[in-house]
C-alpha cells in the first residue's frame, strides 16, 4: 500500500517542485488551498513596507491599481493563477514560496518527487549562470556540477531580490558592498608598475579615501637609479644638467643616502630624463597605490565578509536561508557570488531580460 502523501508549505520544498509544479504539477504532486483571510492585509503591509504607493506597485506587476487594491481588501480570487503569484512576487520583491504560502497554497506530495524537481531545478539556475548578459569568464560547467544544491538555490533567490530590486531603483549592489565602516581598511596595496599614468598621476596629486599614494621604505632606489643613468650612457653630470640637479645631489640619491620619503615629481623628473616607465621608477621607490579593489580581487575573508552583508541587507534578504549557508560557500564561490550579483544588478538596471524570464524553460 502506497504511504499517504505529506502535505507541505512551500517554503519548506525546494524552489522547483513549488514553481514548475505550479500549473502541472509532477506525477503524484497535488497543489490545494486553504483559506488565506489576511493575504490582502499581507500584501499591502510588504508594499508598505517598500514604501511602493499602489499605482507603482501595480506597474510593476504589471496590473491595474484598481485591482491590486481588491487583492488587498481580501476580494482577489481565492485560486490565485502561477502568473499572478509570479508578479506579485516579483512587484513586491518577495520569494515565491513565501508569496504563496500567504495566499493558501499547501503541497500534498510523495517524497520521492523531490530527486525529480532537484533535476529540473538544476536545469533552471544553469539558464541562469550562463546567460550571456550575466556569466563570468572565470565561472565553468565544472564550477556549477561541484556545488550543492543548497549553494545554487543561493544563487538563484538571490538573483531574483537583486534583479527586482535593480528595475525598483533600489540601492546598487555595489553600493551596498561598499558602504559600510571599514571601507577605507579594504584597500589593496597596488604595485605602481600595474597602474596607468593617470590613476598614478590622480592618486598623487588628487587623492581619494579609495585612492591614495603611500610610501614604503627602499633600499634599492639607488641602485636602480644608477643602473638608468648607466643603460643611457649618462656621466653623473650629465645626468645631473638633464635633471636640473647638482652632480653631488644625484650621487647621493644613487648611494641611497637621500631622503627616505621620495617625492612623486623627482621620480617623475627621472622617469622622463632616463626615458624610464614611471611605474617601475616609483615601486623602486617604494611608491604604492592603495586602491579599493575590484570584486575579483577581493581577499577570501573580505569576499565572505561582503556576501554576509549582501544577504543581510534589508532589500535583499533571502528568507530560506540562514547565514549558516556560508559554510558550504568556499573562497572562489564568494567572490563568483559577488561577480554574479553585480552582473544581475548592471542587467536589470540596463532593462535587460528579467531573471524570472530568463529560468524558463526555452521554447
Amino acid at each position: 500500500m502506497a504511504s499517504p502523501p505529506l502535505l507541505s508549505s512551500p517554503t519548506a520544498l525546494p524552489l522547483a517542485a513549488v514553481d514548475e509544479g505550479f500549473d502541472e504539477p509532477m506525477p503524484g504532486v497535488l497543489l490545494v488551498w486553504s483559506l488565506a483571510p489576511d493575504f490582502g492585509a499581507f500584501i499591502r503591509s510588504r508594499r508598505e513596507e517598500l514604501h511602493l504607493s499602489i499605482s507603482k506597485a501595480a506597474k510593476l506587476m504589471p496590473a491595474s491599481a484598481t485591482y491590486l487594491r481588491l487583492i488587498e481588501q481580501g476580494e482577489g480570487p481565492s485560486k490565485p493563477t502561477h502568473e499572478l503569484c509570479t508578479r506579485l512576487a516579483w512587484a513586491l520583491s518577495l520569494d515565491f514560496r513565501v508569496l504563496l504560502e500567504a495566499a493558501g497554497g499547501r503541497y500534498a506530495l510523495p517524497q520521492g518527487a523531490l530527486a525529480a524537481a532537484a533535476k529540473q531545478f538544476r536545469a533552471r539556475v544553469g539558464r541562469l549562470l550562463f546567460h550571456e548578459r550575466l556569466a563570468r569568464p572565470s565561472f565553468t560547467t565544472s564550477h556549477m556540477s561541484a556545488l550543492p544544491d543548497v549553494v545554487l538555490g543561493l544563487y538563484h533567490d538571490l538573483a531574483q531580490r537583486v534583479d527586482t530590486n535593480a528595475r525598483v531603483e533600489g540601492p546598487s549592489v555595489r553600493h551596498v558592498l561598499d558602504d559600510d565602516e571599514t571601507a577605507d581598511s579594504e584597500l589593496l596595496l597596488r604595485s605602481p608598475s600595474d597602474c596607468d599614468t593617470e590613476t598614478l598621476r590622480q592618486a598623487h596629486a588628487q587623492p581619494q579615501p579609495d585612492l591614495l599614494l603611500v610610501w614604503l621604505p627602499s633600499t634599492g632606489f639607488g641602485s636602480h637609479l644608477k643602473h638608468l643613468r648607466s643603460g643611457r650612457a649618462l656621466s653623473v653630470r650629465a645626468a645631473a644638467a638633464e635633471l636640473d640637479l647638482s652632480p653631488s645631489y644625484v650621487s647621493t640619491l644613487e648611494g641611497g643616502e637621500g631622503p627616505e620619503q621620495r617625492r612623486f615629481e623627482l621620480c617623475a623628473d627621472f622617469a622622463r630624463a632616463y626615458e624610464a616607465d614611471l611605474g617601475d621608477l616609483l615601486h623602486a621607490a617604494g611608491a604604492r597605490i592603495a586602491q579599493r579593489p575590484r570584486p575579483d580581487e577581493v581577499p577570501p575573508a573580505t569576499a565572505h565578509e561582503r556576501l554576509r552583508r549582501l544577504l543581510s541587507h534589508d532589500r535583499f534578504e533571502v528568507h530560506d536561508f540562514d547565514l549558516g549557508i556560508l559554510r558550504y560557500v568556499s573562497d572562489f564561490i564568494a567572490r563568483d557570488l559577488i561577480l554574479f550579483t553585480i552582473s544581475v544588478d548592471e542587467n536589470g538596471r540596463t532593462s535587460g531580460p528579467p531573471v524570472f524570464e530568463i529560468v524558463q524553460e526555452p521554447s
